[in-house]
């Protein structure tokens, strides 16, 4: 499994973003239960599910890629990808100048693993802190 992450991680992140969408494409067309819970949930959320699922489901095969990518990718890579905003960037660094610490809090939507990565490269290790990632283990 090692292998294939590291070889995963050496494929561009667009060509990467193409065969995840091919992958959920895939599993919309291919997997009946898939489909089935993605089209309850967007309906439950009052979404268009007939009109939204397939391209929530590239999506979803996207993420799933990416998330494989970024495992192995060195964050100098990673990093070069992520765009900040300076407003949130002077509220954190304020903080941190000023001996407080600061919490970032993200839903568990869309590329989450990179904000480990992109809080350490561009305050932590400056500021010599460490993290604490808090999660729900996930109910199945």
């Amino acid at each position: 499994m090692n292998t294939l992450l590291k070889l995963i991680s050496l494929l561009p992140l667009s060509f990467i973003h193409r065969l995840g969408a091919f992958c959920g494409s895939l599993a919309f067309r291919f997997g009946p239960k898939f489909r089935k819970l993605l089209i309850e949930n967007m309906m439950g959320a009052g979404l268009d599910a007939e009109r939204l699922a397939p391209a929530v489901a590239r999506q979803l095969g996207m993420e799933a890629l990416e998330m494989l990518w970024i495992w192995k990718t060195p964050s100098s890579k990673i990093m070069k990808l992520v765009q900040s905003d300076e407003e949130g960037l002077k509220r954190v660094r304020a903080a941190y100048d000023a001996g407080r610490k600061a919490m970032i809090i993200t839903p568990h939507v869309g590329c989450f693993e990179i904000i480990p990565i992109w809080a350490y490269e561009t305050f932590l290790k400056h500021y010599g802190k460490s993290m604490v990632v808090l999660y729900r283990k996930p109910k199945m």
